[in-house]
């Protein structure tokens, strides 16, 4: 495993547990209170909705795709888009997806993700925090595989058994799945809340803490003759709504309020233009 594929493990192990329920929480309408999970067989959730409809979109008919880019902008739009912002753009990433599919346009690559991500948060004035780079999105989509099998643009590796290898260029669903979530992320994910610098530096001390403790371990059973396995740890939703989320949101706000109309209603379409979704 080389270097770059250890620090996106470690990653995924330094967000386990808080990225899809975070995710959830943002979500929830009732302040200061934790997203309620359903216990029934009823519940369905949202990232399986989307998978089931990105399966039955392989067959490529427009409607299959239609149905399948709704569902991701539905689902993973950041909170206060005004529904007709949303309605553009569901019929923007629609025609882009079905161009994509059958040819008559390329992928989108990471890059314009970071571009996108950065460029807006620039826009809104955020905090530093909420830009990303190439590494951080390469991660969200590695996290995205495993609940988002049939959208991540991938192709099997022949020497690898059969084992998926994620290409570099996405579909304009995919595209717009990744930059969604991870802003998801930098609103609701304390393992997130960092600036591309720090979530690196914070992944190679979790390295180093996770191999002091394999050691310790090791030696102590050394000592004991015997291996007790660590309990699976335990992700417990807190209700609060985080300082942080709200400064994000109180910085998108402020930004908004000094918008005139028509650059309002014209942002959903320049973020897709810098994301490379055509219109």
């Amino acid at each position: 495993m080389n270097k770059y594929a250890k620090l996106i493990a470690a990653a995924l192990v330094l967000c386990a547990g808080g990225g899809v329920v975070m995710w959830m929480s943002a979500r929830s309408s009732v302040k200061g209170a934790a997203a309620v999970m359903p216990n029934d067989n009823t519940y369905v959730h949202p990232f399986d909705k989307i998978n089931k409809k990105a399966k039955a979109a392989k067959n490529n008919k427009e409607e299959s795709v239609k149905e399948m880019t709704d569902e991701i902008i539905d689902t993973l739009t950041l909170p206060r888009v005004p529904f007709f912002i949303k309605d553009k753009m569901k019929d923007r990433l629609a025609r882009a997806e079905k161009n994509y599919r059958t040819g008559k346009k390329g992928g989108i690559s990471e890059d314009g993700v970071v571009k996108m991500v950065n460029e807006l948060a620039g826009k809104f004035n955020v905090p530093e925090y909420v830009k990303t780079n190439h590494f951080q999105v390469r991660t969200a989509r590695v996290s995205l595989l495993a609940s988002l099998p049939d959208l991540t643009t991938t192709k099997t590796d022949k020497l690898k058994k059969g084992d998926k290898k994620i290409l570099g260029l996405m579909s304009p669903a995919e595209a717009i799945a990744v930059s969604m979530y991870l802003l998801q992320q930098k609103m609701v994910n304390e393992a997130w809340q960092v600036t591309p610098e720090e979530f690196v530096a914070n992944l190679h001390q979790k390295q180093l803490e996770r191999w002091q403790a394999q050691r310790n371990q090791k030696s102590s059973a050394e000592q004991t003759g015997s291996f007790t396995a660590n309990p699976k740890g335990e992700f417990k939703l807190r209700g609060e709504l985080r300082p942080k989320r709200d400064a994000v949101l109180q910085a998108i706000d402020s930004g908004a309020a000094n918008m005139n109309p028509a650059e309002l209603s014209g942002l959903a379409d320049a973020a897709l233009d810098i994301l490379g979704v055509e219109r």
